[in-house]
């Protein structure tokens, strides 16, 4: 099994890879103009969750400001890598907090990634 710096990492891993998901869910509105709202993954860093998020693009937009948060269903945060930074009707906002899962959000953030466009 995983021991605690692990754990934290493969969790952490998790959430960047539902944010990736999440990534391609907006593009794919983008693309296809879809403006209403549109259901996006929990980002929290359950591997068996298999929640929804229904926000729109701007919403979503608020979540990626920073790349160490994250979007999740209430209730689904982890108080012992992240804390709730915004809370909604229909979802959470979390930070991850200094140590293994910020350094894994900020070294995967996609949009840090991305080539810059021209």
């Amino acid at each position: 099994m995983f021991n605690g710096s692990s754990r934290r990492k493969h969790e952490a891993t998790e959430q960047a890879r539902r944010r990736d998901t999440n990534e391609s869910i907006e593009k794919s509105m983008q693309w296809t103009r879809r403006v209403p709202a549109n259901a996006f993954f929990c980002e929290c860093a359950d591997p068996r969750c298999d929640r929804t998020v229904t926000l729109t693009i701007q919403e979503y937009e608020s979540v990626r400001n920073r790349p160490n948060h994250f979007l999740i269903v209430l209730n689904h945060e982890n108080p012992e890598v992240e804390t709730v930074i915004l809370e909604m009707a229909r979802f959470a906002i979390v930070e991850t907090l200094t140590g293994e899962a910020s350094k894994v959000a900020l070294r995967t953030d996609p949009r840090a990634l991305e080539q810059p466009r021209e």
